[in-house]
């Protein structure tokens, strides 16, 4: 998208996305993204445009996806949403309301 391509605007992080959490799986060489507004993203190890990986779970949206961990040796992704209610933009002084911890098993 050609307005992502731009210099930073803030009034498109919700189209273009606010990555918080980066790691690549040692093995795949895929690189994961927590990010806020977008859910759990997955770029190939060949590079690329991010693919939507995560944007709900057991029916919730996430809202405010923020960091995430690969546990290498179980091939589980863990990541953390920190609001079930409020997008990131919505929260001018950061105060969680709840605490989601999820998990994804991968294969490859």
């Amino acid at each position: 998208m050609e307005a992502c391509s731009l210099p930073f605007n803030h009034a498109m992080k919700h189209v273009c996305g606010r990555p918080l959490g980066l790691l690549f799986h040692k093995k795949t060489g895929n690189l994961y993204i927590a990010d806020a507004y977008l859910g759990l993203l997955v770029v190939g190890s060949e590079g690329g445009v991010a693919s939507p990986l995560v944007t709900q779970v057991e029916g919730h949206r996430l809202l405010f996806t923020n960091d995430l961990d690969i546990d290498h040796e179980k091939n589980v992704i863990y990541f953390t949403d920190s609001s079930t209610v409020f997008h990131r933009s919505s929260i001018s002084i950061f105060e969680t309301e709840t605490w989601d911890f999820n998990f994804l098993e991968i294969f490859g």
